[in-house]
């Protein structure tokens, strides 16, 4: 049974092979829109809730007026459901929610849903290890755009290349502090002896579900979290181990930065648990204290 490549767009579903916006779109013409990458599995879509609330977030920054079924998470969920099943797809699945403002005054934003396989049953665990990199410039600036998916799309662009020029997997993005903070991927951690330490969200780095997971399941697994650092080169360097948080890859051990080498026995255990979260015993526990910054 072959997948099919149907999107929703604006109440309706479409084929994704042909023109789905409208040249106008403000999306398009401008960039002036945001969106949330959410894994799927067997049709149902993980840490929805807190998805949509980054993703309310965000629409309050920009001044959008939210399309009136991102308020309903049950039918923001039935929605991706239907669109996974016309598409055929069972397993994972990444799921993209774009929204735009409206051309027209006053009018709730114009939302677009996405959908590709990811081909996995469980978060995949690299055998070897991530290569990674840095970004020396250009630097991602700390404002309120800073925490916004799609404000510095050029910026992940320009980093994903240059990974690829240095031969590594992804490269580590810059604040204008000259502070780490984050890569393309997703949120940046270093571990050393039983404590885990990431950027805080005020060094420019975007929130994420799995980021806000790995706080709050690292405790109870002995390992304690400080997310209110701002971490400079050298941290990395003197890491003991390094990995990324991702929703849509869970995490990602680095096996090298540069000249520098990594253990994955703390990432490897994270690993297991957020899996285990995601795919077996979804959903997660309740949230318990703060995981921002």
């Amino acid at each position: 049974m072959s997948i099919r490549n149907l999107i929703y767009a604006q109440g309706d579903f479409i084929d994704g092979d042909g023109p789905a916006i409208r040249p106008s779109n403000a999306m398009f013409t401008h960039g002036d829109g945001t969106y949330e990458d959410i894994l799927a599995f067997g049709t149902q879509a993980r840490h929805l809730d807190a998805h949509l609330a980054l993703l309310h977030e965000s629409l309050k920054v920009l001044g959008i007026e939210p399309p009136l079924l991102l308020f309903d998470q049950e039918n923001v969920g039935k929605l991706i459901t239907r669109l996974l099943n016309r598409n055929r797809i069972f397993d994972s699945a990444q799921v993209r929610i774009t929204v735009s403002r409206n051309a027209a005054a006053h009018q709730p934003g114009e939302m677009v849903v996405q959908t590709r396989p990811l081909g996995y049953k469980r978060f995949p665990f690299l055998d070897e290890g991530m290569r990674l990199d840095i970004l020396e410039a250009p630097c991602k600036p700390i404002d309120m755009l800073a925490r916004i998916r799609g404000s510095h799309r050029l910026l992940e662009v320009l980093a994903r290349q240059h990974a690829q020029r240095q031969d590594a997997d992804t490269c580590i993005i810059m604040n204008t502090e000259q502070r780490v903070a984050e890569t393309p991927m997703g949120s940046i951690f270093i571990v050393r002896g039983s404590k885990l330490y990431t950027p805080s969200l005020g060094e420019g780095c975007c929130p994420n579900p799995m980021r806000d997971l790995v706080c709050r399941v690292a405790p109870a697994m002995g390992f304690d979290v400080d997310n209110q650092v701002g971490l400079r080169i050298g941290a990395i360097q003197n890491a003991r181990e390094v990995f990324v948080a991702s929703p849509l890859s869970g995490i990602t051990w680095v096996k090298a930065f540069r000249n520098h080498r990594y253990y994955n026995e703390v990432s490897r255990i994270l690993h297991q648990e957020v899996s285990r979260l995601t795919f077996d015993t979804y959903p997660p526990p309740p949230k318990v204290g703060a995981c921002g910054g």
